[in-house]
C-alpha cells in the first residue's frame, strides 16, 4: 500500500461557491475526488491552473474517479479527505481534483463543481497495490 500526502488550492469556481456558502445562498458538499496525469513531471509538479473549472484529463495514464473519506481537520485551515485508489488500476498520474456538489438551493441541488486541485511529482501505480491519499486543502 502507498500513502502519501497531497496539498491542493481552492480554484476559482471553488472560491464563488465557498463565498457564497458564507452568505447562505448556497450549500455544498465534497463528494469526490478524480486523478489524471495532467499535473506535473518525474522531477516535480507545474503550478495547479486555479482558473479551470473542470478536472484536467487526458494526460494518458491513470485516469480514476472515486467518492471521497469522511474529511477531518488537520489544523484550524486545513481540511483533508482521505482518497483511495483501489487494486487493478493502474498508470502514472500528477494531479487530484476535488469535486464539490451543490445541496441546496433545490434549483441547483445536484450541480458539480471542481473545488480544488492538486499537483505533485509523477508517480506511476502498479495493479497490485492500493494508494491511500490524504488530500489537504489549505485555507
Amino acid at each position: 500500500m502507498a500513502t502519501f500526502p497531497v496539498l491542493t488550492s481552492v480554484t476559482y469556481i471553488g472560491r464563488q461557491y465557498l463565498a457564497r456558502s458564507l452568505v447562505g445562498d448556497v450549500a455544498f458538499k465534497i463528494t469526490a475526488f478524480s486523478v489524471d496525469d495532467m499535473g506535473g513531471t518525474i522531477s516535480g509538479p507545474i503550478p495547479p491552473d486555479l482558473t479551470l473549472i473542470t478536472c484536467p484529463t487526458g494526460g494518458g495514464g491513470l485516469a480514476y474517479s472515486g467518492s471521497v473519506g469522511t474529511p477531518s481537520f488537520t489544523t484550524t485551515n486545513c481540511i483533508s479527505f482521505p482518497c483511495q485508489i483501489p487494486l487493478a488500476e493502474i498508470g502514472s498520474a500528477s494531479n487530484i481534483c476535488l469535486v464539490g456538489q451543490v445541496t441546496s438551493p433545490t434549483v441547483e441541488a445536484g450541480t458539480t463543481f471542481l473545488f480544488a486541485l492538486g499537483n505533485f511529482a509523477q508517480r506511476t501505480k502498479i495493479n497490485t497495490e492500493v494508494w491511500d491519499l490524504t488530500v489537504t486543502i489549505k485555507f
